[in-house]
């Protein structure tokens, strides 16, 4: 059979829909002309009154449903009449024999608003209701014909739900010999909470930044009784029983070979020297992304931003680390007598040059470093089978004329003494100038990141806590925090439910031995885990 051109099917369907048109007009021009007729008989009263109203107010119904038709049709005779006239490239393709393969017609149930893609949530529970019409004198259900079913959504939220489960213990004796049942584990000793309720603890007061007074008002509007000490002993103990997994991520973390290293502080209420009160003071968190891994480990040494925590942290490390510009950062990456290549945040230099608002060689230098991410965005490893010796490759390309342009430039502002030596913009140049070395070396390789952008996202679940909560009542509360923000924001860059995980390994946890070694619960570290229980 030969096919008929999009044009052309178009011209055919056009001209049905005005034929309809003038059908439907002759039909509702006979209809409005029998209502007419019947209201001049109603008039001279001939017939029966109660049959001729019947008859108008049938009539009348069946030219409402004519003149809607009508309106309907002429929408589609509109757009028919709109797509001839404004011929698509695909339209204009068939016309001149160049016809592209016919893409697989898309559900338009897929598609929302502004012709978005639906979330069409496959994932979730869902229970399925058949609705009938209603039960009506006039209208016999079981004499009827089904035509069609239309589905229609409605999602429902359900609250909190708390279960108490109770374990009627059996014991038998026999011979001598009593047994009994197994009771479920539970992750702390002598406790009757489940991991399934500290894992819910945990994730609203680590992941979702609430205040352990909040949750427990949560609790108790949803039924559940407890007070904020209870629910703080459940976090507190439940983290003392995950430090052997913390330091198997220590460990586990400093086997990457490219590190995103960053710190922010967190308030902290601490005694008061000489004195019974206590102040609050700043206490600084650093943070260690395992890149390749895809883990993130939080720590904390009595709050101290000295450099010597990094040193420590990093001593025997071999490989990238890459942060912004603070002095034990660089002092690490310019020490000769290890094997750490530190490169620089493009970002946080760019800030710098963003503070001198207004300042003309300041919006220059932003644009230089704006060609840096216009070029990287050209292409992503992974997409289009890009690899990283193309990307390497192609930053070999494009980086140095741009690298070279920005030392120029740089050299020139250095130069200017017609701007404030210590205003913004030779701030910014200064500490670009600082970092130019190290810049060159986020190019020699296809996978370095411009930014440290990755770590400081993450940096934002302690900013949140910050707000919420306002303080860590002591050192060790602080430890504890970096303990279970290091495991949920690791759930979190794995992508899995930091909920299953922790109620999952609070319970297996118990499987390990009391003594044994750190590297027993690499099984349990969010990336192991999600190997073994997401499909």
């Amino acid at each position: 059979m030969k096919q008929i051109g999009t044009t052309a099917l178009l011209r055919e369907q056009l001209r049905v829909a005005n034929a309809t048109i003038e059908q439907l007009n002759l039909t509702i021009r006979d209809l409005r002309q029998t209502v007419e007729d019947l209201r001049k008989r109603l008039q001279e009263k001939d017939g029966k009154l109660e049959e001729v109203l019947e008859s108008v107010k049938t009539l009348e119904s069946a030219l409402c449903i004519g003149e809607e038709e009508l309106k309907k049709q002429k929408k589609v005779n509109k757009g028919l009449s709109h797509l001839i006239g404004n011929k698509s490239e695909k339209i204009k393709a068939e016309e001149t024999g160049k016809v592209q393969p016919e893409k697989a017609k898309e559900d338009p149930k897929l598609r929302g608003n502004n012709n978005a893609r639906r979330n069409m949530r496959t994932q979730m529970e869902v229970v399925e209701h058949d609705v009938y019409p209603d039960d009506d004198t006039d209208f016999d259900l079981s004499k009827a014909r089904e035509i069609r079913v239309r589905d229609s959504i409605r999602y429902e939220f359900v609250p909190a739900k708390f279960l108490k489960h109770v374990y009627h213990l059996h014991y038998y004796e026999k011979d001598g010999k009593i047994v009994s049942g197994s009771l479920p584990m539970a992750p702390l000793q002598n406790s009757s909470f489940d991991g399934s309720f500290i894992a819910g603890i945990m994730e609203l007061r680590y992941l979702y930044s609430m205040s352990v007074e909040r949750i427990t008002a949560y609790f108790n509007a949803h039924g559940f009784e407890i007070t904020k000490a209870t629910a703080n002993g459940l976090l507190v103990k439940s983290a003392g029983t995950l430090e052997k997994l913390h330091e198997c991520l220590r460990h586990t973390v400093l086997t990457d070979s490219y590190l995103g290293l960053d710190e922010t502080y967190m308030k902290v209420m601490l005694p008061e020297a000489g004195k019974s009160g206590k102040h609050i003071r700043k206490g600084y968190i650093w943070t260690a992304i395992a890149r390749t891994l895809g883990l993130v480990y939080y720590f904390y040494e009595d709050g101290t931003r000295s450099g010597d925590v990094i040193e420590k942290m990093l001593k025997g490390y071999s490989g990238t680390i890459q942060s912004d510009g603070y002095k034990p950062y660089r002092i690490i990456g310019k020490d000769c007598t290890n094997n750490i290549l530190r490169i620089p945040c493009l970002q946080h230099i760019k800030r710098k040059f963003l503070d001198a608002e207004g300042e003309a060689d300041a919006d220059l230098m932003t644009g230089i470093i704006n060609e840096f991410y216009s070029n990287e965005h050209r292409h992503k490893i992974g997409e289009d089978g890009w690899t990283e010796e193309e990307n390497l490759r192609w930053r070999q390309k494009y980086a140095p004329p741009i690298l070279r342009k920005a030392q120029q430039e740089l050299k020139r502002i250095l130069r200017r003494t017609d701007v404030d030596p210590d205003g913004f913009l030779i701030h910014a140049a200064k500490y670009m100038n600082n970092e130019m070395d190290a810049i060159w070396d986020i190019f020699s390789n296809g996978t370095y990141e411009l930014d440290n952008n990755l770590v400081e996202r993450y940096n934002r679940y302690i900013s949140l806590s910050r707000r919420n909560s306002l303080f860590f009542g002591s050192h060790v509360g602080a430890e504890r925090g970096a303990i279970l923000y290091s495991l949920a924001c690791s759930c979190r860059m794995q992508g899995i439910n930091f909920f299953n995980y922790i109620s999952d390994v609070l319970n297996k946890r118990l499987t390990i031995p009391d003594g044994a070694d750190w590297k027993a619960y690499r099984n349990l570290l969010p990336d192991a885990w999600k190997a073994q229980n997401v499909p």
